[in-house]
């Protein structure tokens, strides 16, 4: 008998599931008729799944938490609730939870044991070794904490799950129980790594949006795409995000100035954007002489008065235009330049794309601080200026290079030294965690000759 009502009981719990019934009510009476019967888990975990339909999660989740605890042994659905209890795909708030949690562990764990937060180094030896030579760190350990106190309010933990947890539970529950207490977490997570335009779509999915931090953050948002769009160097993307940014934020500050950046551009976009700036100039000045672009010395000078290139040098812009700028009236290199445009012969021009490739090609040779990059279309534009056919443009905006050529000084901010002829190197070491400067001496292997691998 009590086999055939557990059989009975089972049918009635699967129709109910299949058909779309009263599966509470069904699971509800299962289990008040047998509470530790045959298919009470069963009914406990098809309890659980109706509450989460129903909207009740919390409800849900302390079920199948209960559910899971048991022992395999004697229960069918133990197993199957843990897997949901435990996986981040299935349960996302208990994983930004935990997430949280181990984030603000590693805080704590940074500030108490500084350069010991993640214990002694790997040094394949035994643990209780590489914890002995840890010894010397215990005083930095103790006189750093000071320092981390102080800088610990800009301290962050490098892990970034906890974003991807709740942003993964406004997916799957948009009107859960607990979206009111995450999106805004959320929100000032993205606003705080850089992420305007995704705090701003979370902000506006809110059910009661603030309209004034919404204007706000649609400023942010603009100007994050604005920069984007200035740092872009490829014409197609650069023109796309100006458009995105003055059709989606016209109100804004950085919308007006897209509108306006974006009418410049299409004005004056050129087939090739490839810069020669005034460091290489300087450096090579073959490339500036009269074999090259035939500059008059007084424009690289340095002297204001009688006109200077401005630093952007000059732009080869497809065909045979140039476009030169030089430095404003105002005698301010920050100042955008004065720009002029001007063509040259075929036969100039085929001369400046050789020296300018026959320069680059040996900088690179002697000095590895200068390296010629690969650039295809950069490659294209010069064969065609050296066979005389320079106009013979692509038609497509992919085609265009915006390639520079700069000089040592404008890359690095500085000249790479000529090495010691002593085998010695002085190293200096610091550490901002107990304000310690340190220097020692290094000594310096000699490199392999090229012929190095004749003698292996």
């Amino acid at each position: 008998a009590p086999a055939t009502e557990a059989l009975a009981g089972g049918r009635e719990l699967a129709l109910a599931l299949l058909g779309g019934g009263d599966v509470a009510g069904v699971a509800a009476a299962l289990r008040a008729r047998d509470p530790e019967g045959a298919l009470a888990d069963e009914a406990a975990f098809a309890a659980a799944l109706a509450d989460a339909e129903a909207g009740a999660e919390n409800a849900s989740w302390r079920r199948l938490e209960d559910l899971a605890e048991e022992d395999d042994a004697g229960s069918n659905m133990a197993r199957h609730a843990r897997a949901l209890v435990s996986r981040p795909e299935t349960h996302p708030y208990a994983a930004w939870r935990r997430a949280r949690a181990a984030a603000r562990g590693d805080v704590a764990r940074w500030l108490f044991f500084g350069p010991l937060a993640n214990g002694a180094r790997q040094r394949d030896l035994p643990r209780a070794v590489e914890w002995l030579s840890e010894l010397p760190a215990l005083p930095e350990v103790v006189l750093g904490l000071p320092n981390r106190l102080i800088r610990l309010p800009m301290a962050r933990s490098p892990r970034r799950s906890a974003g991807v947890f709740a942003r993964r539970y406004l997916e799957l529950h948009p009107h859960g129980e607990h979206a009111d207490e995450l999106r805004p977490w959320l929100e000032r997570f993205e606003a705080k790594r850089g992420n305007a335009v995704g705090a701003l779509a979370l902000a506006e999915a809110a059910p009661d949006p603030d309209p004034d931090h919404l204007a706000a953050l649609r400023e942010d948002a603009a100007a994050q795409i604005l920069a984007a769009a200035e740092r872009q160097r490829r014409l197609d993307r650069r023109i796309g995000l100006l458009r995105r940014v003055a059709g989606e934020y016209p109100g804004t500050d950085a919308g007006r100035k897209a509108a306006g950046a974006l009418r410049e551009t299409l004005r004056d976009a050129s087939v090739q954007d490839i810069r020669v700036s005034r460091g290489f100039l300087l450096e090579n000045p073959a490339v500036a002489g009269p074999a090259g672009l035939a500059l008059r010395p007084e424009l690289l000078d340095g002297a204001l008065e009688n006109g200077e290139l401005h630093g952007e040098g000059v732009t080869l812009l497809g065909g045979r235009d140039l476009e030169f700028a030089f430095v404003a009236a105002s005698g301010l290199e920050s100042d955008a330049p004065e720009r002029r445009r001007q063509q040259i012969s075929t036969e100039r021009l085929a001369r400046l794309v050789a020296l300018l490739e026959e320069t680059a090609r040996r900088n690179a040779l002697l000095d590895r601080d200068q390296p010629l990059a690969p650039d295809a279309d950069r490659d294209l534009f010069f064969e065609r200026a050296r066979l005389g056919i320079p106009e013979a443009a692509e038609p497509r905006v992919t085609a265009r290079s915006s390639y520079a050529y700069e000089g040592v000084r404008e890359r690095y901010g500085l000249v790479r030294g000529r090495e010691s002829i002593l085998p010695i190197d002085l190293v200096l070491q610091g550490s901002l965690d107990d304000l310690a400067l340190g220097a020692f001496p290094r000594i310096r292997p000699p490199k392999q000759t090229p012929d190095a691998f004749l003698f292996e």
